[in-house]
């Protein structure tokens, strides 16, 4: 893909890593939530709802390691890939399906350096309450989680992460016993 020019060339990479194979293998990330849901919905797989708190609704989320994933148009793109393997029964409201007895929100792409920022943060907020105002205020995902995030309430109930702040100070701490400089408190 880094040899073309071709726009095409590179949403072609982006479905066959992150959606679906072209050569009718096995789908892959979105595809493979979309997948999932449709076996739960048609009955072929089953879940016991009380064990998922009795609810019909579902928020998937693909958590990748790839941060380029997590920015720019990727979320809507794979989220557009995935409403199309979905292939709802109806849509309700922007962003959010029917498919069988389940109301299916949009794909919502999540990094781990996201997840992992969002670890010390949790306690201040539900990652559910986090998920489900996302879906609501961005159903099309034309804007990324952390996005929505620095410009909603949520960003000013962000914590750093604890173990990546003890590491920074750490590393202050000896830069500063290094070259003989006082760190102030």
């Amino acid at each position: 893909c880094a040899e073309s020019s071709n726009p095409d060339d590179y949403l072609d990479t982006l479905r066959e890593r992150f959606a679906k194979s072209v050569d009718r293998g096995p789908p892959k990330g979105a595809g493979q939530l979309a997948r999932t849901i449709s076996k739960l919905a048609i009955g072929e797989w089953s879940v016991d709802l009380n064990t998922i708190g009795g609810c019909a609704s579902i928020i998937p989320v693909l958590v990748c390691s790839d941060e380029m994933l997590g920015s720019g148009t990727h979320p809507w793109f794979l989220a557009n890939e995935f409403r199309a393997m979905l292939r709802a029964d109806a849509g309700m409201v922007p962003g959010e399906l029917i498919k069988g007895p389940m109301r299916v929100s949009n794909l919502i792409v999540l990094t781990i350096e996201l997840l992992e920022c969002l670890e010390a943060s949790i306690e201040n907020f539900s990652l559910g309450n986090l998920l489900r105002d996302y879906s609501t205020a961005c159903p099309d995902r034309i804007n990324c989680l952390r996005t929505y995030i620095w410009q909603s309430e949520y960003g000013k109930k962000l914590f750093a992460n604890r173990s990546l702040a003890e590491s920074a100070v750490s590393a202050l701490e000896r830069a500063c016993e290094l070259t003989g400089i006082s760190p102030s408190r």
